[in-house]
């Protein structure tokens, strides 16, 4: 014990040099592990976040995607309006889109048709008939919680309208518009406070801001009955006849109650 304490004696500035290095190394270490847990962040955050990224670019990762059989990558990339209006699962995105599309596809072509409009051109390859189709889609590209996501299958977008007006008891709101390449879907929630039921036909014209007027079609076998205090959805599809894509005025949708005709104009 003796001899112990003689030799801490003997080398104890050697020890406080060694004691100062070993913290200072401890010291340097950890300062590297922040350094790179903060370069972590940097990189996910560089590669999670997409917003300075084109457009095309978008659309050209779903693809890839697509090709290489990568659907779960592909499927993430989707808007919440495409999930919820076409494919509300990855199953029905596999079996509805990807199988029928993009399985064995290649000569992959991206063109820009306007804005944010792509369209996609390709060959799918079928084994066993040893056949090569051509295939193409319509995507868009939207910005969603700050985020850039895509549509697909010619849908373009969707937006909310919240316009009202009442007459005679009966409420009619336009909910949203859905834009499709060649037509647009709207929908209608019509409230019947009257004492009878209505009856909605395909009477609704839609009014341009070029003054043309268009007619539109209610989806329901050309005609909706709502009855008495109750309230129903009613869509109406308007073609874009020579690719029109015009601001929409209003919307004048004609409703019979007691066979007398009440027209409501919307937007």
């Amino acid at each position: 014990m003796e001899n112990f304490i003689i030799w801490i004696n003997k080398n104890l500035s050697k020890l406080i040099i060694g004691i100062i290095v070993i913290c200072f190394v401890i010291s340097f270490i950890n300062s590297l592990k922040v350094n790179v847990s903060k370069q972590e962040n940097m990189i996910n955050t560089a590669i999670y976040s997409n917003t300075g990224i084109e457009d095309i670019e978008i659309v050209r990762e779903f693809i890839n995607y697509c090709s290489t059989g990568n659907k779960e990558k592909a499927y993430n990339l989707l808007s919440e309006s495409s999930k919820k209006n076409l494919y509300q699962n990855e199953n029905k995105f596999e079996q509805l889109y990807y199988d029928k599309k993009w399985k064995n596809s290649k000569n992959i072509k991206i063109t820009n048709l306007k804005d944010n409009i792509f369209k996609v051109e390709a060959q799918r390859i079928y084994e066993v008939q040893n056949i090569t189709v051509e295939i193409e889609d319509i995507c868009s590209v939207v910005l969603e919680n700050g985020y850039k996501k895509i549509n697909i299958n010619n849908f373009i977008k969707e937006e909310k309208l919240d316009k009202k007006i009442s007459i005679d008891n009966i409420q009619i709101s336009a909910i949203k518009r859905q834009e499709y390449l060649n037509y647009e879907v709207y929908q209608l929630f019509v409230e019947n406070k009257a004492k009878d039921t209505i009856k909605i036909q395909n009477n609704i014209k839609i009014l341009f801001d070029n003054n043309e007027q268009v007619q539109a079609f209610i989806t329901e076998n050309n005609e909706k009955y709502i009855k008495e205090n109750t309230g129903d959805y009613v869509y109406f599809v308007l073609a874009k006849e020579g690719g029109n894509n015009l601001n929409i005025n209003n919307i004048k949708i004609n409703i019979y109650l007691n066979n007398e005709e009440i027209e409501f104009t919307l937007i």
